[in-house]
Parts: C-alpha cells; sequence; structure tokens
C-alpha cells in the first residue's frame, strides 16, 4: 500500500516497530522487595511459588520459617540464605529465617545471628550501591533480657558497621513487638516493652526510617487472628531503610485483603480448613531502575539421539576424515586442533541441540495458580462480607489446591523412582544416585564473605576470586630450602634427573587396535560430560566411526 508521496508506507512502519522492539528489550523495573512471617514454611512451599510468581521480587524476606535442617528451601532463581533456630531455642516456639536474592545482584552472606540470634545479612550490589539487607525474628516479650540485649547488639552492630563502610541499609523483621502511637501513627497498640527498645534503636540510629510510619505506607495492620471469642490485629512487621535507600522507595503495600497470602492446603485433604498464615505479605517498591537482565541461552548436543548416533557413525567412518589431520608435519597440539574440529563439525551436523531454560519465575502449575487466585479473591470478600456460600467455595477450591498439590508430588515421586528397581529383588544403584541427585537438583552453597589479608571483608565476586587464588597460591609456592636439608634436595634432584634419562630411552610398544578397544569400552556410561562437552558414549562401540577411532590410534602413538 503506497502513501502520497509514492513511497511505500510499510516499511517506514517496520522500522518504527523495529525501534519500538528495541526499547522494549531494554525497559527498567523498580526494585522489589517481600517480607513476611510465614509461621511455618514448609507446608507453604507452593504457596510461596505463587506469590513469587505475582510479585517478582527481586530481594524476600522470610521470618519463623520452622525449618530444622538448612536447605529445606529450594527456588528456581533465587539463591536462598537461611538460618535455622538455634539449639537453645529449640522447643520453645517456630524461629528461623531466609532471605532470597536474584543471582544478578551478586549476594554474599556477611553475618549471621549464631547461637543467639535469629537473624542473618546479605550484601548486595545494586547500580554500584552496596546494599546490606537483613532479616531478623525478635525475642518475645517474655524472653529474658540477655536475649533481647543479643538481638538488639546484632542490629546495632550491622547498621554501624554499613555507615561507616558507607553502604546502605534495609531491614525487615519480625519484632514480636508493639511499636506504639510514636512511632507508627494509628497504632492500636499501646507500646510493651519490647516496643520500648525498638524507640531505643531507633534514636541511636537516627539515619533509620520506618516504612510503616510514612504516608506512602498503603495498609497498616501487618498481623490479624481470628479466635472464638475474639479478633486480635496488630503491627509486629516492619520495613526500616536507612536515609540512602528512603529517597528511592516509591510505594510500601501491605496486603490486609489477603490476595498474596502465604497457605497451607494440606488439612484440606482431610476435610479441614486450609491455614493461612496469620501475617500479612508486605512489600516495597524502590526506584533503582533495575536492567532486565537478558536470559542466557544454554544449549547442549542430545549425546543419546538415536538418529544422531547413527549419522555419528556415518560421519566418523568416512576414509580419512580424521587420520589426515596426523599425516601433516605440525606439532603435535596443531594436529591434535584440527582433529578437534573435525569432531566439533561431525557432533554439530549429527546430534541435535537442547536448549537449557532458566525459567524466570519459580515454577507452579497454571491450573494450581488460577484456583489459588479464585481462593484469594473469594477470602478477601468473605472478610467484608460473611456469606456462607462464599465460604462453601472458598473450602471446595482448597480441597482442589490440596488434590493437585498431593497429585503433583506424588507423581514426582513416581517418577524419580520409576526405575530404582529392574526386579523386586535387586536395586539398580545408578538409578538411586539418579534419583538422590534429583532429590538435590537446586541445592547450592551460597557465596560467603571471606576477610582479607589486610583483615577487610571481601564481596565483591571478582576480588573473592582473586583473594582465594591468591591465598592457594601463597600456601601451594615453593618454600626456601633450609640450609641443614640442602644436600637432600640436591640428591633428590639428582636421582630424578637421572630417572628421566632412563625412560626417555625406555619407549613402549605402539598401541594396537585392541588395546585401544580395551581403553574405550572400560569408558563408564552416565558420567559428566568433558571440558569440551564430550561424554563417553560417542567413543563407544555402536557410536564411534571407523575412521575416527584409527585417529585416536594415531593420536595416542
Amino acid at each position: 500500500m503506497k502513501n502520497q508521496r509514492g513511497g511505500v508506507r510499510g516499511v517506514g512502519g517496520m522500522r518504527g516497530m523495529r525501534g519500538k522492539r528495541k526499547n522494549k528489550k531494554s525497559i527498567k523495573k523498580d526494585l522489589r522487595l517481600m517480607g513476611v512471617n510465614s509461621a511455618g514454611i514448609r507446608p507453604k512451599i507452593q504457596s510461596l511459588k505463587k506469590v513469587l510468581s505475582d510479585l517478582e521480587p527481586s530481594i524476600f524476606f522470610l521470618e519463623e520459617t520452622k525449618c530444622k535442617t538448612m536447605g529445606s528451601i529450594k527456588l528456581k532463581n533465587y539463591i536462598v540464605f537461611e538460618h535455622i533456630r538455634p539449639n537453645q531455642y529449640k522447643g520453645g516456639g517456630g524461629g528461623g529465617v531466609v532471605l532470597g536474592v536474584k543471582p544478578e545482584f551478586h549476594p554474599v552472606l556477611i553475618r549471621d545471628g549464631g547461637d543467639y540470634v535469629d537473624a542473618l545479612s546479605v550484601k548486595i550490589l545494586v547500580e554500584k550501591m552496596d546494599i546490606i539487607c537483613c532479616v531478623a525474628y525478635g525475642p518475645q516479650e517474655s524472653e529474658n533480657n540477655e536475649k533481647k540485649s543479643h538481638f538488639w547488639e546484632f542490629l546495632d552492630y550491622q547498621v554501624r558497621d554499613a555507615s561507616q563502610k558507607k553502604e546502605a541499609f534495609i531491614l525487615h523483621f519480625d519484632g514480636n513487638l508493639w511499636a506504639g502511637n510514636n512511632i507508627i501513627p494509628g497504632d492500636i497498640r499501646i507500646q510493651n516493652r519490647n516496643g520500648a527498645l525498638l524507640e531505643q534503636f531507633l534514636k541511636r540510629n537516627p539515619h533509620l526510617t520506618v516504612l510503616n510510619s510514612l504516608p506512602l505506607c498503603d495498609g497498616l495492620i501487618t498481623r490479624k487472628r481470628v479466635t472464638v471469642n475474639r479478633c486480635e490485629e496488630s503491627i509486629l512487621d516492619f520495613f526500616i531503610v536507612c536515609s540512602k535507600i528512603l529517597p528511592f522507595v516509591s510505594k510500601m503495600k501491605i496486603d490486609e485483603e489477603k490476595k498474596y497470602v502465604l497457605t497451607n492446603y494440606r488439612p484440606a485433604l482431610q476435610g479441614l480448613k486450609a491455614i493461612d498464615s496469620d501475617h500479612f505479605t508486605q512489600y516495597v517498591d524502590l526506584k533503582l531502575n533495575i536492567k532486565k537482565v537478558k536470559q542466557e541461552r544454554t544449549y547442549f548436543y542430545n549425546f543419546k539421539n538415536k538418529a544422531g548416533q547413527e549419522k555419528f557413525k556415518i560421519m566418523t567412518s568416512k576414509s580419512g576424515m580424521f587420520t589426515k589431520c596426523f599425516q601433516f608435519d605440525l606439532s603435535i597440539e596443531k594436529q591434535i586442533e584440527m582433529w578437534k574440529r573435525k569432531l566439533d563439525y561431525c557432533i554439530k551436523m549429527s546430534f541435535p541441540k537442547i536448549r537449557i531454560r532458566n525459567d524466570r519465575k519459580p515454577n507452579i502449575s497454571s491450573q494450581m495458580s488460577l484456583l489459588i487466585d479464585k481462593r484469594n479473591f473469594l477470602l478477601s470478600r468473605s472478610q467484608r462480607n460473611d456469606d456462607l456460600f462464599i465460604k462453601k467455595q472458598i473450602q471446595i477450591l482448597e480441597e482442589d489446591i490440596s488434590k493437585i498439590q498431593s497429585q503433583e508430588n506424588w507423581s514426582q515421586i513416581k517418577q524419580i523412582f520409576s526405575t530404582f528397581a529392574d526386579h523386586p529383588d535387586k536395586v539398580n544403584i545408578n538409578a538411586m544416585w539418579k534419583a538422590l541427585s534429583k532429590f538435590n537438583k537446586f541445592d547450592q552453597c551460597p557465596p560467603i564473605a571471606k576477610i582479607g589479608h589486610n583483615g577487610e571483608l571481601v564481596t565483591n565476586a571478582f576480588n573473592l576470586k582473586e583473594l582465594l587464588s591468591k591465598e592457594y597460591k601463597d600456601r601451594l609456592r615453593t618454600r626456601k630450602t633450609r640450609p641443614d636439608m640442602q644436600d637432600l634436595r640436591s640428591g633428590r634432584k639428582d636421582i630424578f634427573e637421572k630417572c628421566l634419562q632412563v625412560s626417555k630411552s625406555n619407549k613402549i610398544n605402539d598401541f594396537s587396535d585392541s588395546d585401544v578397544k580395551i581403553a574405550l569400552s572400560n569408558l563408564k556410561n552416565n558420567k559428566s560430560r568433558d571440558p569440551d562437552g564430550f561424554i563417553n558414549e560417542i567413543f563407544k562401540k555402536g557410536t564411534i566411526g571407523s575412521d575416527l577411532f584409527l585417529s585416536l590410534k594415531l593420536m595416542f602413538n
């Protein structure tokens, strides 16, 4: 279609569209923080995945996880830092904290609360700004003063240390306290002793601000517990930021409508009511303009593909395909380099590629996601309108969600253990290790800061590598020989030189075809790929071509 000047209208339009697509890829987004007291996270892990999928926070804070062992929380695309309740606290309530951070912020564990405090601090890097993110779970009002002292000393030290190093500071914590109207305008509770300790903490650190107290905070109550006799409402969970972060805060929302509530759906299988966390989820948006990280495309070749194996055997059987590489008057390094290029070409032309997807959101089925959305919508309506029909619909949805959850768990277990035993009386060891590896698929050791040679705290990923490299080079260096050991060292060196001369003249016979066949047959299957991305199976009988086999013999000789 032409315009009035006779030009083609579509060309300019397409040019404009290309520009828009480029701009769309470079869109920046806010840094989102999410925090909540989970009141036991293990049975609510599917609910947590749903909340993370909906809110997409860059950093999340969880208190009172009640986890007994490390590594209980496994989430895609988050580096998870955990601190479980210390031994002397066990047997008395919940405890435990978790802090999850997207990998692109290069998080490093700085400090945890040890045996006395439920808290940990992680350092992240956002647009050349170092930020200390801290999550903490405060002692109960009835706890002794020593435990309370340890808790507030931990926070004081972390704030002071961040200030001295000119780092920003963010804290989310359940303080188990009533702050009172002086700290939170409109607080319906009178300040208690723990609240007085919070007020003293803020006076000692005047550059800190409680976001719950600002007009930009949408919502007031952070915990609501409905009992038979009464409805208890209080403000227990807080976001606190320093003066460096405060100008970037654009929004804070307390989810009093329970749109993003953490829920345990297991009781619904027995016909009981699902259990919601009585703490409301909070989230904060910071105008730090985080660049959208481009997803890396990672591929590997499917060497188990039968059609690919047949094609590979045909290609690697062509006369001279690989053996010619060792007929040139070049160095062995150059000849092997030519041989590897040929092998790479044959693999590329034979085997299909598999793309490794790194999903940006935690995995949760679309059916379960839809049911949770419906249930939470009806739950928010039931808070405003006590309708028996709505309550019945909520109960039905909770039963459906719990059934889907149990079916997914059962299918996952069946898939993992489907090949566990070939025969009822015989266990397949390889299948057993494969099953165990699937259970630990997302286990990761979170990065931890290290003290440098001059006493400084090293957190940057590049500097950590440099420090560790320097440390091991220093430990493995060749030290100067002591004078009284000099004769022994010289004698050992002379013996080594003589052994070397003997070995040069004592050459073994060339490898035969049978030697190479035995060596290749002894290669184990189902092992990790080598640094070049190859697996042992492509060199086994049935896959390897005749010319590739002969070239291996030439190479070894």
